[in-house]
């Protein structure tokens, strides 16, 4: 699991956030009105939720996702409330 965590990075630039793997982009998101997130409890364990339009990203769990959610709120990313 570290070199899993040491592997996977998430930055966030540009008006964009990035996943990357390995050095690999994985994922990118325009931080705009289309972008929205929500926490959602799955067998009690807290995942969090990227949604763009109608598709939903769930970032690697190797990443921490109170750094990732203080960084989409901080660039006023709007937060749904999980169904």
């Amino acid at each position: 699991m570290g070199l899993a965590a040491a592997s996977a990075v998430a930055k966030m630039g540009d008006g964009r956030l990035d996943f990357f793997f390995c050095g690999v982009p994985t994922r990118s998101f325009a931080l705009d009105g289309d972008t929205t997130f929500e926490l959602r409890k799955i067998d009690g364990v807290e995942v969090l939720c990227i949604h763009r339009g109608p598709q939903r990203y769930v970032p690697n769990g190797a990443l921490d996702n109170a750094a990732l959610v203080h960084l989409l709120r901080t660039d006023g990313v709007a937060e749904r409330q999980a169904d």
